[in-house]
């Protein structure tokens, strides 16, 4: 199933941009409304029921649930973003895939394949050079504003690269389930022979009830990010395991 440019894969809970290659494995959230709109394409999809889902997991909150589609259109691009719609006061819509462009005659469409052709090939390249910065540069992904670097240190894989874990937080106190998951997490990393993740960025939701995982690292010379979000309702919570861990693929 395509979103604009991306192909959704509903089973596998990723979008694939068909044109960098780059993939993004949903979160929960992002997953279960993308899912919803997919499912009734060209017809509106209310609030309520992009926040309950087919049942899947607990209720989303509102703002979850705006944050989802706006992460959504991000990942859509500029061109595609306009394929979610707002109704006002009630839900979200997805738009029918846009059609291909009409056919033209033979020897102009040689011309615009040779000048797509040359403009994809340096879109291409400013692309690799943005993506490159962003990954090298760019701040965690999903780190909320307001919140500080609480601790960084490194984790030694049994053999490759090091990765860089990092815990952010709103204060630097009360933290302590916050570095009890970054303990297992560590651990786990520690565990794998090697790891294509050189840098992973740990925080909770202000609430405490969301931990969230952002993981960036390279693949196939492309940068790759993978983001997660476990609720645990719990108590005491115990947001990840070695064997969830290696489920979700923290090793090669």
């Amino acid at each position: 199933m395509f979103v604009g440019g991306c192909r959704f894969r509903d089973s596998e809970g990723t979008l694939v941009n068909t044109d960098t290659g780059e993939e993004w494995h949903l979160p929960r959230a992002e997953l279960q409304v993308l899912r919803l709109l997919v499912t009734n394409r060209g017809q509106l999809v209310a609030k309520q029921a992009l926040r309950e889902g087919q049942g899947e997991g607990p209720v989303l909150s509102e703002p979850s649930v705006a944050r989802a589609v706006f992460m959504l259109r991000s990942f859509l691009g500029p061109q595609h973003e306009y394929l979610i719609e707002t109704v006002k006061g009630q839900g979200y819509l997805l738009l029918p895939q846009p059609k291909s462009s009409p056919q033209v005659s033979t020897e102009h469409s040689k011309r615009l394949y040779t000048i797509a052709g040359s403009l994809v090939g340096l879109a291409f390249l400013l692309l690799s050079l943005w993506a490159l910065h962003r990954f090298l540069f760019a701040p965690p992904p999903h780190t909320p504003s307001a919140s500080t670097l609480l601790q960084s240190y490194q984790v030694q894989p049994q053999f490759g690269q090091m990765v860089h874990l990092s815990l952010y937080a709103k204060s630097k106190t009360n933290n302590k389930l916050l570095q009890q998951q970054a303990q297992v997490l560590a651990e786990a990393l520690r565990q794998c022979r090697s790891s294509r993740w050189q840098h992973v960025y740990v925080s909770l939701s202000h609430d405490g009830q969301v931990l969230n995982i952002t993981m960036r690292g390279m693949k196939l010379g492309l940068s790759e990010v993978r983001n997660l979000k476990i609720s645990d309702p719990r108590n005491p919570k115990e947001f990840v395991s070695l064997s969830w861990l290696d489920r979700v693929g923290i090793c090669d």
